[in-house]
């Protein structure tokens, strides 16, 4: 039984949370970059979509529609990818979500065209494998330039990104396979 007398013991009252210090934004890291990177992905994305490799080159306005669709779906599957590792794995960028979104911009368009490129370049089964390694190198090689995430978190949101591209990918080498009667 406690006793009337007994002293309650002081406790410190509840402190707001510290919130980390979010970096300046640095005009080449946030802007220009990015800016570059979006203009050059788009050159590579055009590129990719003329050059057929052994059969020589299409013209511009042959495959702009295409290269137009294929450069929208990047984005948004790169913009898919990162918010569900965000949400999924826990992380947090640093930077205001458009100054994310525009990074994520920069980062989605050449990647998936340099590896193509080296696909039709090197071709067969070696082109194949080394498309996808040039791919994921260019992913982190532009997650590093671009973003303030510690590793792991990189590797996460690029491996999320592969995935997805892998996946959609593989869906509509599915369809394309059932609408022309192939079972596989």
């Amino acid at each position: 039984m406690r006793s009337e007398t007994a002293a309650i013991p002081y406790r410190k009252g509840l402190q707001p949370e510290e919130k980390p210090a979010v970096p300046e934004l640095s005009a080449l890291r946030d802007y220009i970059l990015p800016a570059i990177l979006i203009i050059a992905g788009v050159a590579v994305c055009l590129i990719d979509g003329m050059y057929q490799g052994d059969n020589g080159w299409k013209p511009l306005n042959a495959v702009a529609g295409s290269v137009l669709i294929s450069m929208i779906g990047s984005v948004a599957l790169a913009v898919g990818a990162v918010f569900a590792a965000s949400a999924l794995g826990g992380i947090a960028f640093q930077e205001p979500l458009p100054i994310v979104i525009y990074k994520l911009c920069a980062a989605a368009l050449a990647p998936g065209a340099i590896g193509s490129l080296a696909l039709h370049w090197i071709g067969g089964i070696n082109g194949d494998m080394a498309g996808v390694i040039i791919s994921l190198g260019c992913y982190f090689l532009l997650f590093m330039l671009l973003f303030r995430l510690v590793f792991s978190d990189q590797v996460v949101c690029v491996m999320l990104l592969f995935i997805i591209r892998t996946g959609v990918a593989y869906m509509i080498f599915k369809m394309q396979g059932a609408k022309h009667g192939s079972e596989i």
